[in-house]
C-alpha cells in the first residue's frame, strides 16, 4: 500500500499513542503544523521538522520519507561522526 509522508506521520504517531499536540511539543511546532503534515495541506514541512519527528516517534529517517525499509529506526545504520550536527541524518559522500 503506498502512503504519503503525512500519513507516515500520523501511523507513527498513533503507534506511538500520541496525539498531536504531543507530537508538535516534542518537535518545537504546533499542533494545527503536524494536522497540515498529517493531511498533506503542508508543502513546506522543514527537513529538521521532519528528522525531529522521526527521532521523537523512533522511526526511521528512511521510512518516513520513502515507505521503505521498516517503521523501526535502526540507530546502528548512523554513526555520530558520519552526521549532520548529530541529527542522524548521514553525510552524503
Amino acid at each position: 500500500m503506498s502512503s504519503t509522508i503525512g500519513e507516515r506521520i500520523r501511523i507513527a504517531r498513533e503507534a506511538k499513542g500520541w496525539s498531536q499536540l504531543k507530537l508538535g511539543e516534542a518537535v518545537g511546532v504546533s499542533r494545527a503544523a503536524v494536522s497540515q503534515w498529517e493531511s498533506g495541506e503542508s508543502k513546506g514541512l522543514k527537513p529538521e521538522n521532519l528528522v525531529a519527528a522521526a527521532r521523537e516517534l523512533g522511526v526511521d529517517i528512511e521510512w518516513l520519507v520513502t515507505g521503505t525499509p521498516d517503521m523501526r529506526e535502526d540507530r546502528s545504520r548512523y554513526r555520530s561522526d558520519d552526521s549532520v550536527s548529530g541529527t542522524g541524518v548521514p553525510l552524503l559522500d
